[in-house]
């Protein structure tokens, strides 16, 4: 992932939106990798819906939403066109992208425990309540059928 691409990312991880199974963003390259790369099209609503598990992000904003799907975006075109043109590269230089990678760890622990406080920090979502409304003798019946309710599922 470029910096931006990946800060962009490590922003929306820090945030109270996102899912606490979300990918990280090594994890979210080899994702987006191997999207681009299927044998068949998959399309975005059925990617991008994997990638949160079983809990979906709620965003504060649309321009936060925007700001995360467009980096999704962004990052799975840049992949696909990169593919597509033969400039993908595999990494060659594994055992070295391993060390720098174990170099980042200590900082990586640091970024996770500043995100267990944000999320231990905020206030469980509620539910809302479900508000029902209550049907009138001479409304349309719920159950669709075209009658009234007392002629129909409110009849006694």
């Amino acid at each position: 992932m470029t910096a931006a691409s990946t800060s962009a990312w490590l922003g929306f991880l820090a945030s109270p939106a996102a899912p606490k199974n979300t990918l990280s963003p090594l994890a979210l390259e080899g994702y987006l990798t191997g999207v681009v790369v299927a044998p068949e099209l998959i399309p975005p609503s059925r990617w991008i819906a994997a990638l949160w598990g079983d809990e979906e992000p709620v965003f504060d904003s649309d321009a936060d939403l925007r700001a995360v799907f467009g980096t999704l975006m962004t990052r799975y075109d840049s992949l696909s066109s990169d593919i597509d043109n033969g400039a993908f590269v595999p990494a060659c230089d594994i055992d070295e992208r391993l060390d720098e990678a174990a170099q980042q760890i200590p900082r990586a622990i640091l970024v996770l425990h500043k995100i267990a406080k944000l999320r231990a920090a905020r206030s469980p979502r509620k539910a809302e309540p479900k508000r029902q409304t209550k049907i009138g003798r001479n409304d349309p019946c719920p159950c669709r059928s075209g009658k009234k309710y007392k002629r129909c599922c409110g009849a006694d």
